[in-house]
């Protein structure tokens, strides 16, 4: 069944599930990250995150992409992502 179709999969798994961040724990805060800040859109980054632990792992996920990690790495599957219900 499609990733899109199966409501177990969120949009954040759909969409970054399989990026190669060098950790199977990054990509796993990424997708975590991604859908807590879809279901909170307005607002600072303090009001999206469900704790004050979320917050400061969205930063060390931050500060260890722009060390370690190509961040168009995580771009490519966002664009990857939309092209496949480009008509």
């Amino acid at each position: 069944m499609s990733a899109q179709l199966d409501s177990n999969v969120t949009l954040g798994q759909s969409i970054f599930g399989n990026a190669q961040l060098g950790d199977k724990r990054r990509t796993a805060r990424l997708v975590q990250t991604f859908d807590l800040m879809r279901r909170h859109p307005g607002g600072s980054l303090p009001q999206k995150m469900a704790s004050p632990a979320d917050l400061r792992a969205f930063y060390r996920l931050c500060d260890t992409c722009l060390l370690h990690i190509s961040l168009s790495n995580i771009i490519e599957k966002k664009k990857s992502f939309g092209t496949q219900f480009a008509p």
